[in-house]
């Protein structure tokens, strides 16, 4: 998840398998800091639909 262009990653990486597992895993820092803002923008916009 840390590696590949974000068009690639957004290919491959569920974002409401990701969002279901999130709060479930010990994630390493830098991944954390990296997909936080990508899960809780997912949250909200599935909050608002």
């Amino acid at each position: 998840m840390l590696e590949g262009r974000p068009e690639d990653v957004a290919e491959y990486v569920d974002g409401e398998l990701l969002d279901e597992m999130w709060d479930d895993e010990l994630w390493p820092r830098d991944i954390g800091d990296f997909w936080r803002p990508a899960v809780n923008a997912y949250r909200e916009a599935s909050a608002q639909s």
